[in-house]
């Protein structure tokens, strides 16, 4: 593959992790609204594709997936936080089964991401 593509995914993806480890961390701290009930039925799997998406983009920047796991176990710490932080926000209580879904999010995106990792490194075939 192309050096300079490698670097542009490298870029590209570490921007990527930072737009989504932010937006996750803003939407998990805002305060709920209760006229949101209906999204209730679906909160477990929109915290395991926030999770997963976020999840998705270290594997293509990080050097060594020793790193790749070392900051998978930190993002599901950050998400355990984060739930705890929801217990002093209005509307917003702290849940396991949301634990849960986030570290099926990370486990999920780090393994897609792992792939796609090992996919864009592959030698091309003529």
């Amino acid at each position: 593959m192309n050096t300079n593509f490698k670097q542009y995914i490298i870029r590209f993806s570490r921007m990527l992790w930072l737009i989504c480890l932010v937006f996750v961390s803003i939407v998990s701290i805002m305060p709920g609204n209760p006229s949101f009930q209906q999204f209730l039925a679906y909160d477990k799997l929109l915290h395991l594709i926030s999770y997963a998406g976020t999840a998705f983009f270290p594997p293509l920047f990080l050097p060594t997936k020793r790193l790749c796991f070392l900051l998978a176990a930190l993002m599901v710490l950050w998400g355990v936080v984060l739930e705890g932080v929801q217990g002093f926000s209005p509307h917003r209580y702290p849940s396991l089964g949301d634990i849960a879904a986030n570290t099926a999010g990370v486990i999920l995106g780090t393994g897609v991401g792992l792939m796609a990792r090992k996919w864009l490194n592959r030698p091309k075939s003529d």
